[in-house]
C-alpha cells in the first residue's frame, strides 16, 4: 500500500528564537621521545522555540577529539 498524504494544515505564527550553549574542554600531557597527547570534548546544545513534531530545532552535538602531537 502507498501512504496517503497529510490533509493541510496550519502552523502557529510563531518567530524562531534559538538559544545556544557549548562548553570545550581538553588536557594534553606530555610523553617521552617529544610526544604529547591531547584529548578534548565539546559539548553544543541548541534549544529552540520551534518544538513542535513536525519541526523540532532542538539539538545536542557532542565531540570528541583524540591527538598524538610531535614536536622538538
Amino acid at each position: 500500500g502507498s501512504i496517503p498524504p497529510l490533509a493541510p494544515f496550519d502552523l502557529p505564527a510563531v518567530q524562531r528564537l534559538d538559544h545556544r550553549f557549548s562548553i570545550d574542554v581538553g588536557a594534553s600531557k606530555a610523553l617521552p621521545y617529544h610526544l604529547r597527547l591531547g584529548v578534548a570534548y565539546g559539548l553544543l546544545v541548541n534549544l529552540s522555540n520551534m518544538a513542535n513534531a513536525l519541526d523540532n530545532r532542538n539539538f545536542s552535538k557532542h565531540s570528541v577529539l583524540l591527538s598524538l602531537s610531535y614536536s622538538r
